[in-house]
């Protein structure tokens, strides 16, 4: 079976419909992904992009078995464009609470990321990740802190929801500390926020800490 010609840029298929069923047969049969990997530094761009989307559809359903990916994911992410790199992206989100030295020794890339990024979609999930990432253990919450608060600074409400969904979990794995009163802080203007998602994990923290 070759996986590959069964993707959607190979198939001439503009929609994702072949790749997310090249995903389920990776799914049931795991050493597909090796294959798929091989692929994800084709000079095709469509083809990447479709690579990219099989491990998060894959990671979606069981993120274990992209986890011996996660360096080459995170790799591949910071020249990706366009599909592939919030695909990247959103693969990252999925599995960065259990690749937490992967994500320690890329905080600073990140934090450029945060800094810099103009795609909403990427910025979003790559915030995530680091949230997902703050829950992971004391170490990872400390280090991730410090690009919470950037990333309110930078954006304000906009990353809303991520931002409150790593508070709780620095708060999850700090508990008392130091940074509490800021989090709370933060928490009480996202109870203004526009978005209903951000005022609801406002509450959902401010519920968590007191």
């Amino acid at each position: 079976m070759d996986i590959i010609k069964q993707l959607s840029s190979q198939q001439g298929e503009r929609s994702s419909f072949p790749n997310k069923e090249v995903a389920k047969l990776c799914i049931e049969n795991p050493h597909l992904l090796s294959e798929i990997a091989a692929h994800m530094n084709e000079k095709d761009q469509g083809m990447r992009s479709d690579c990219a989307e099989v491990f998060t559809v894959v990671a979606e359903s069981d993120p274990q078995l992209v986890l011996p990916f996660a360096k080459q994911i995170i790799n591949n992410f910071f020249t990706a464009k366009k599909k592939e790199r919030w695909e990247l992206a959103h693969a990252l989100a999925l599995i960065a609470n259990q690749c937490e030295e992967l994500i320690y020794s890329n905080l600073t890339e990140l934090q450029q990321i945060i800094v810099s990024e103009k795609s909403i979609i990427v910025r979003d999930f790559i915030f995530l990740a680091i949230a997902r990432y703050a829950g992971s253990s004391a170490k990872a919450a400390k280090s991730a802190l410090n690009l919470l608060l950037k990333a309110h600074e930078i954006w304000g409400e906009k990353h809303g929801k991520q931002v409150m969904i790593g508070f709780q979990g620095v708060y999850n794995k700090l508990q008392a500390d130091e940074s509490n009163q800021v989090m709370i802080d933060i928490a009480n203007q996202y109870l203004l926020a526009k978005k209903a998602v951000v005022r609801n994990e406002a509450k959902r923290f401010l519920r968590l800490i007191r």
